[in-house]
C-alpha cells in the first residue's frame, strides 16, 4: 500500500489547520486520492502534536482513524517501556494499533513483530514504519487469539534458542463495540487471562499495558504470574499500569509483588518509589498537626493510585494529616520528595466566617480536597474565588474530625 502521492501530501500540508468537517464537504468527489484518509491524517496529526511530536512532524505518514490515536501511548510512556527490552530481544506486539509502542520498542530491541487485526490500520502502520526508517519491524495483519498464537510465534521465533529472548507485549482494547470504556480484564479484547498461558509457552515474559482505572490488588490477584506492577504517570497524571508476567512462580503472595510508582516530571526526569502491599500494611501511620511555615507535601498521582500512603510517610519522614487524609507535613524541606511541595501560609477552620476571610484575602488560588466533605469545584463556589497559580488551598480533615482549610504558596 502506498496511498501517499504528491497531491495527497500537498492536501495534508495545505489544509492542516482547516475544519475536517468543512474539508469533507468541500472536496467530496473532487480528489484523486482517498479524501477520508487524508482528512483523518490531518485530524490525527493535530492530536499527536504533543502526544507523539516526532510523528506529527514527519511528512508522508498516514493515519486512518482517530480512535487509534486516542488509545495509543504517548512518546514518553512508550520510551518508558524500552527498559523492559534489550538488543537481544525479539518482541511480539500482539495488539499493535497505531504502532507507537512498536516503534519505540524497536529502538531498544533486536526486532518487533507487530500484529494488528484491522487491515487498513496494519497497512498504514507498515507504510509509516518505512517512512520512519524502522526496518526491524514486521507487520502482521492478524487477530491475536488462542488459535493464532502458536502459529505466529513459530513463524517468527523458530530460530531463537532461548525463550527468554522472546517477549510479548500486549495492550488489550478497552473499548466496547459502541465506543464505551470497559472495566475489568475479562472485558478487554483480547482477554489477557485466557491467552496468557498460551503466550508464555513461546515467550519468557509478557509486558501488559492496563488501564490506570483498574484496581492494582485485583489485577495482581487475577493475573497469576504477575511479578511486578508499574504505575506510570506523566506530569502527575496517571496514564497506565504495566504488568510484568512470567510463568516461573505463579503462587507468589500478592503482598510480596513489587509495586513501582513512576512519574515523569515537568523537569523531564523520572521519579520513582517502590514498595509491596505487605510493607504498606505493616507500617503504622504517624500523624502530624500542621502549623504555619511548615511544608506541605502532596505525593504524585502514581503513589496515590498505588496506595503507598504510609510507605511514603515513613520513607521521607513526613507526618500525615490523619489516617485517611493523604497530605503530609514536615518542618523540614525535603527536595527529593516524589510529588508537589508547598509552604503553609495560613490555616483556617471550615466555617462561614473563615470562608469569608479567605475570599477577601485570596482572590485567586488553586484548590484541592483530601478527605473533605466538599469537592474542589463546590469549595471554589463557596469561596467565590478564581483559579490562580500563586496560592493553593487544601481542604482536609485532621484528627477528631476537624475540618481545615490550609492556604499554601507553591514552591
Amino acid at each position: 500500500m502506498d496511498p501517499v502521492n504528491s497531491k495527497f501530501k500537498d492536501f495534508v500540508q495545505l489544509y492542516a489547520q482547516e475544519s475536517v468537517d468543512k474539508l469533507l464537504l468541500s472536496f467530496s468527489g473532487k480528489c484523486e486520492f482517498d479524501l477520508k484518509l487524508a482528512v483523518s491524517t490531518i485530524e490525527v496529526r493535530r492530536r499527536l502534536q504533543k502526544k507523539v511530536p516526532e510523528w506529527a512532524a514527519t511528512e508522508g505518514m498516514v493515519f486512518p482513524n482517530t480512535v487509534s490515536a486516542e488509545q495509543c501511548s504517548s512518546y514518553i510512556t512508550a520510551l518508558f517501556k524500552q527498559r523492559f527490552f534489550n538488543k537481544n530481544t525479539s518482541v511480539f506486539d500482539l495488539t499493535g494499533g497505531l504502532g507507537v509502542d512498536s516503534y519505540y520498542i524497536s529502538k531498544a530491541s533486536k526486532n518487533v513483530i507487530m500484529c494488528e487485526r484491522d487491515n487498513l490500520l496494519s497497512e498504514c502502520a507498515e507504510h509509516n514504519f518505512r517512512i520512519l526508517g524502522a526496518h526491524n519491524i514486521v507487520v502482521e495483519n492478524i487477530s491475536t487469539s488462542e488459535s493464532s498464537i502458536s502459529g505466529l510465534f513459530k513463524k517468527y521465533s523458530e530460530t531463537e534458542s532461548n525463550r527468554n529472548d522472546i517477549i510479548a507485549y500486549i495492550d488489550p482494547s478497552r473499548r466496547g463495540s459502541g465506543g464505551e470504556r470497559l472495566r475489568s480484564l475479562r472485558n478487554y479484547e483480547p482477554d489477557l487471562i485466557d491467552i496468557k498461558d498460551s503466550i508464555l509457552k513461546h515467550s519468557g515474559k509478557i509486558i501488559a499495558k492496563i488501564s490506570p482505572m483498574e484496581d492494582i490488588s485485583e489485577l495482581m490477584r487475577e493475573v497469576k504470574g504477575c511479578k511486578r506492577l508499574h504505575i506510570v504517570s506523566v506530569h502527575d497524571e496517571c496514564k497506565e499500569i504495566i504488568l510484568e508476567i512470567d510463568d516461573f512462580n505463579k503462587e507468589i503472595d500478592i503482598g510480596e509483588i513489587p509495586v513501582e510508582a513512576w512519574n515523569y516530571t515537568k523537569d523531564d526526569k523520572w521519579e520513582s518509589v517502590s514498595w509491596t502491599l505487605n510493607e504498606e500494611r505493616e507500617i503504622d501511620s504517624v500523624i502530624t498537626t500542621p502549623v504555619v511555615d511548615m511544608y506541605l507535601y502532596e505525593p504524585n498521582s502514581s503513589i496515590m493510585k498505588g496506595g503507598a500512603y504510609k510507605v511514603v510517610a515513613n520513607r521521607y519522614s513526613v507526618g500525615k494529616a490523619d489516617k485517611s487524609s493523604h497530605i503530609y507535613f514536615s518542618d523540614k524541606f525535603i527536595a527529593n520528595f516524589p510529588g508537589r511541595i508547598f509552604l503553609i501560609e495560613a490555616i483556617y477552620n471550615f466555617n462561614k466566617k473563615c470562608l469569608a476571610e479567605i475570599s477577601s484575602r485570596y482572590s485567586r488560588a488553586s484548590i484541592s480536597t483530601r478527605n473533605f466533605p466538599l469537592s474542589p469545584v463546590t469549595l471554589r463556589n463557596r469561596l467565590k474565588i478564581n483559579e490562580g497559580e500563586k496560592f493553593h488551598i487544601f481542604g482536609t480533615t485532621l484528627p477528631h474530625n476537624l475540618k481545615k482549610l490550609i492556604v499554601c504558596s507553591k514552591i
